[in-house]
């Protein structure tokens, strides 16, 4: 919520996951990475932060994220029966590779951002990550770049 991009191509990577698990008879685990960008410069030293300002930026940020999964997941309750949803801080490579691991994950669904100097998708420095590691099938979808096709498609 608060950036269309972005909230359109999680709602695109969710209506992907539902289809391809429905179409398996597959569980769903949603993973929601977080992670205050630069904290460790925050912490550092030479940054004169008032005492406690740090512990108050990441809590902020992470009270932020799990609102905005928590209001993503509200349009998905149709899913909770048969989904683990799990907010995780980290980094986002790191912390996929880790979970897809962790519950054996088959097919991981990712999206592709687009990048503002690219003409079209792009793979990304994450997806790019994962796959380099991952021992699972990914399934790339893509930002939208003009009305997107309807979800029943990849059925």
């Amino acid at each position: 919520p608060g950036d269309a991009a972005r909230d359109g191509l999680n709602r695109r990577v969710l209506e992907a996951a539902r289809l391809l698990a429905a179409r398996d008879g597959a569980r769903l685990a949603v993973v929601s990475v977080w992670l205050l960008q630069e904290e460790a410069a925050l912490r550092h030293s030479l940054v004169k932060l008032p005492p406690g300002e740090a512990e108050r930026m990441v809590a902020a940020e992470e009270r932020q994220s799990v609102w905005r999964l928590e209001t993503l997941m509200k349009d998905f309750a149709d899913l909770a029966d048969r989904t683990e949803v799990r907010h995780v801080r980290g980094i986002a490579a790191e912390v996929i590779r880790e979970q897809a691991a962790e519950a054996e994950v088959g097919t991981l669904v990712m999206g592709l951002a687009r990048r503002p100097s690219s003409r079209g998708p792009s793979l990304g420095r994450t997806v790019e990550a994962v796959l380099a590691e991952s021992a699972c099938s990914v399934f790339a979808v893509p930002a939208a770049t003009e009305p997107a096709a309807r979800p029943e498609a990849l059925a």
